[in-house]
């Protein structure tokens, strides 16, 4: 585990994909630095993710320019390491990893970084997790426009996973290599898989941790819409009974046509998105619950 990060980047759309990472490196106390250059991003996407930064205690500065894009792991120890990463298809991201070996270029790396944004002592910070009231996370959820309908149902019920549908055959490597933070922090807290919570920062401002969402259907097909990392995590090292957000009578189709069990779920580093990673995916059908649970102009403030 790093004790030092120093992160170099144009663009905050690692934020959400790398969160629990991030969270690992705070419960680490890793001194984590991020260097993010001035750009057209939506000011508002931006705004939060850096609220969310620096609610975890990371120091965050924006610079006009920056030197490279990647990530530098204890720069000056003899375990250091970095990844430098190329980006000039916006569609493609290539990287370069250098480890131990490449002292004298993670050296050069880590001067660079420094020559704009000095590295000193950061101040500690903590997070703690505490248990909300389910209402609390259910309106919310009645802002996505097909869990909005005045018919349509909420509760908190543990599931047996065996039990569950899932819309895609491919679970996210990277995503999945993650989740073991999360189960860290709840059996920390002694709280159960996955009663709806809150992350409670040193600054006096919180974020929901959004549970498993499975809709539940007439015929008795309970479907994952949200939260399949953290599902097949469990499943695959013995957590068979979690706790999930059930909602009945919902406004909308399916968002796929895929129906897999948990023991035919693959975890894969395939770069699959959108049609590639759903039978007959239908945009349109998304359910926007992050983006309603995390507004970005409301949270964090």
């Amino acid at each position: 585990m790093p004790t030092e990060v120093l992160v170099c980047h144009d663009r905050t759309n690692w934020v959400y994909s790398l969160f629990p990472t991030l969270l690992k490196w705070k419960r680490a106390r890793a001194s984590v630095i991020v260097m993010l250059k001035r750009n057209t991003e939506n000011e508002d996407d931006r705004a939060y993710k850096m609220r969310l930064l620096q609610s975890l205690g990371f120091n965050v500065q924006e610079k006009d320019n920056i030197p490279y894009k990647g990530f530098i792991f204890d720069g000056t120890s003899p375990y250091a390491s970095a990844v430098v990463l190329n980006e000039n298809d916006l569609s493609k991201a290539n990287s370069k990893f250098y480890s131990t070996e490449d002292f004298s270029t993670i050296r050069v790396l880590y001067e660079r970084f420094q020559s704009l944004s000095p590295i000193g002592e950061q101040r500690q910070s903590k997070i703690e997790m505490k248990e909300i009231a389910s209402e609390k996370l259910f309106d919310l959820l009645r802002k996505v426009k097909q869990y909005s309908g005045a018919k349509t149902k909420f509760e908190i019920r543990k599931i047996n996973v065996s039990d569950l549908t899932f819309l895609t055959k491919f679970n996210k490597g990277y995503k999945f290599r993650q989740i073991e933070t999360i189960f860290e922090l709840y059996n920390e807290w002694g709280i159960e898989l996955f009663k709806p919570t809150e992350l409670q920062f040193s600054n006096g401002l919180t974020s929901i941790v959004t549970p498993p969402i499975v809709e539940e259907y007439d015929d008795g097909t309970k479907i994952v819409i949200e939260g399949n990392a953290r599902l097949i995590y469990g499943f695959k090292n013995g957590n068979h009974q979690m706790h999930c957000v059930v909602i009945k009578n919902i406004n909308g189709m399916v968002p796929s046509d895929g129906r897999f069990k948990p023991h035919e779920v693959l975890i894969t580093d395939l770069d699959k998105k959108g049609k590639d990673r759903y039978l007959n995916f239908k945009g349109e059908q998304f359910r926007r619950i992050e983006a309603e649970v995390h507004n970005i102009k409301t949270s964090l403030i």
